[in-house]
């Protein structure tokens, strides 16, 4: 499944533009964000942990989280990026 969250102005261009029958035909779920701050941190915090560990392991995003000692590793590297977005608050 891939999800899309929009803000709320460009919500209403998709509706006007019919992007939205396009995406939910291509097999996204769109949703309406009323936080997008929050998205985007969401958002990054998936891409900064799994692009670096992925990288640095050689490894698929799901041998990471089925082997206990690769799993370990990227829950400690997302305990880190918590920290750093406690730190910009």
């Amino acid at each position: 499944m891939l999800q899309l969250s929009i803000y709320e102005p460009i919500s209403a261009l998709l509706y006007h533009l019919h992007a939205r029958s396009q995406l939910d035909h291509a097999g996204f779920t769109v949703t309406q964000s009323h936080d997008i701050q929050r998205e985007i941190w969401q958002k990054y915090i998936f891409v900064a942990s799994m692009s670096g560990i992925t990288t640095l392991m050689g490894a698929s995003v799901r041998a990471i989280l089925t082997t206990p000692e690769s799993r370990t590793i990227y829950e400690k590297l997302l305990h880190e990026i918590f920290r750093i977005r406690r730190c910009t608050l």
